[in-house]
C-alpha cells in the first residue's frame, strides 16, 4: 500500500487489508487511520469502510468512529462531503433498534458539517433495514432451514 504509485492497486490493497478477520489486525488497522504518516487522508474513508463491511470488524468501526469522532471531524472538517461517507458507511448497514438509538443518540449533540444528509439517510436506512428484518427474517430463516437441514445440527 505505502510503496505503490498505482492509485487502483493501492484501492485493491487498501480493500484486502479490510478483509481480514483477526480482529486485533482489524483494530491495528483502524488505528492507523489516526496516523497521516500511515494511512493518507484520501485513503481514511476507504479503510474505515472496508473494516466496517466486514462482518468482523463492523462493531469495531462503529466503536473507532464514536471513539475518535472529535479527531477524524477535525481532520476533514464541517464542509467535507467525506463525512458524509464516513458516517453511511459505518452506519448504514444496521440493522436492529439497539443500532438505531445508538446511532441516533450518538450524533444527537455531534457537530456532523455536510454529512448531515448522509445522516439522516442512515438513520431512515436502519429503520428500513429494521423493518426487512422483521417482516422477512423468520421467512428466510425458515426457508433456509427446510433447504439446507443439514446446516442446523
Amino acid at each position: 500500500y505505502k510503496t505503490t504509485n498505482i492509485p487502483s492497486d493501492r484501492g485493491q490493497l487498501l480493500k484486502a487489508l479490510g478483509d481480514s478477520k483477526d480482529i486485533f489486525t482489524l483494530q491495528s488497522y483502524l488505528d492507523m487511520t489516526l496516523n497521516k504518516s500511515l494511512v493518507r487522508g484520501q485513503d481514511f474513508h476507504s479503510v474505515l469502510s472496508s473494516v466496517a463491511s466486514n462482518p468482523a470488524g463492523t462493531l469495531l468501526a462503529w466503536r473507532h468512529l464514536q471513539r475518535h469522532w472529535d479527531a477524524i471531524f477535525d481532520m476533514f472538517h464541517s464542509g467535507s462531503f467525506t463525512m458524509g461517507h464516513i458516517i453511511k458507511s459505518v452506519t448504514g448497514h444496521f440493522s436492529t433498534e439497539f443500532d438505531f438509538h445508538q446511532v441516533n443518540q450518538f450524533f444527537l449533540d455531534k457537530e456532523v458539517g455536510a454529512g448531515k444528509l448522509a445522516l439522516r439517510q442512515s438513520l431512515e436506512e436502519i429503520q428500513i433495514n429494521i423493518e426487512f428484518r422483521k417482516t422477512c427474517e423468520n421467512k428466510i430463516i425458515s426457508w433456509l432451514e427446510e433447504k439446507f437441514p443439514t446446516m442446523n445440527t
